[in-house]
């Protein structure tokens, strides 16, 4: 058993990796999880509950991979990023709270899935957001894929639409469907709102991934941050819009589920 984290406390320069994740979302039995998640990693999430807005545009012209392609716009984050060719909603399911939007990819050729997931929290400072990416990381692997091996890939500072964010990549030693690579980006939305892009593909490498990577280097800033009405007429795919539990508050006690 693994010693909870305390809080509050102060904060000095983490680890690559600390050793103890923040809470998890609330989740299924370890059995019933595991099983969504060799039947494809998008329904692990998907609950019924009420919505925040998300609605669907297209953009041409910045000759992005993923240029001319329809876009979420996801009001609860404040950010929109691109819809890949052969990737959709579905807007008879709802997410659990710990995220706002997500789209997934179909098992095309019965091997590959992969979903991109968004979501929101509170205020993180620039330089503790290669920490809080590193441990949101780490949680939602241990989320989707419990008690499997995990392997850092990469954690490096990048910039969404202007805006400071940290991109950390794992490799997971996933039990059934090959490794699973999963890839988080989080970023300073304003001085008051954190947002976040998971990716999630199995098994890791090839073109799926690549088109992972192009969803979440996408992303755009939109300024909503905030909850709104669902807009049944986009068919978007949302959750609740309440500060994300896969991304704890920063500063706040977080005692692992």
């Amino acid at each position: 058993m693994t010693t909870p984290l305390t809080g509050p406390q102060s904060y000095p320069a983490p680890p690559p990796f600390p050793a103890f994740p923040p809470p998890l979302p609330p989740v299924p039995p370890r059995r019933r999880r595991r099983g969504l998640v060799a039947g494809g990693v998008a329904l692990a999430v998907l609950v019924a509950g009420g919505g925040a807005g998300a609605w669907w545009w297209t953009r041409d012209g910045d000759g992005s991979p993923l240029a001319g392609r329809p876009r979420v716009a996801d009001d609860a984050a404040g950010l929109s990023y691109a819809v890949p060719k052969g990737w959709e909603h579905d807007s008879k399911h709802k997410l659990i709270n710990a995220f706002t939007t997500a789209i997934g990819r179909k098992k095309q050729d019965d091997h590959h899935t992969a979903a991109v997931l968004a979501g929101r929290s509170g205020a993180i400072p620039q330089d503790r957001l290669r920490m809080w990416a590193e441990r949101a990381a780490r949680s939602n692997a241990e989320f989707f894929y419990p008690d499997r091996p995990v392997a850092p890939e990469e954690s490096r500072p990048t910039s969404v639409d202007g805006h400071p964010a940290h991109t950390v990549a794992l490799r997971v030693d996933a039990e059934e469907g090959g490794p699973a690579r999963l890839r988080m980006t989080l970023l300073r939305v304003d001085d008051t709102r954190t947002a976040f892009l998971l990716g999630i593909d199995q098994p890791a490498g090839g073109p799926v991934q690549e088109e992972v990577d192009q969803v979440l280097e996408s992303a755009e800033v939109t300024g909503g941050g905030k909850a709104t009405e669902e807009r049944p007429e986009a068919g978007g795919r949302s959750g609740s819009g309440a500060p994300s539990q896969a991304l704890p508050a920063y500063g706040t006690d977080r005692r692992r589920l």
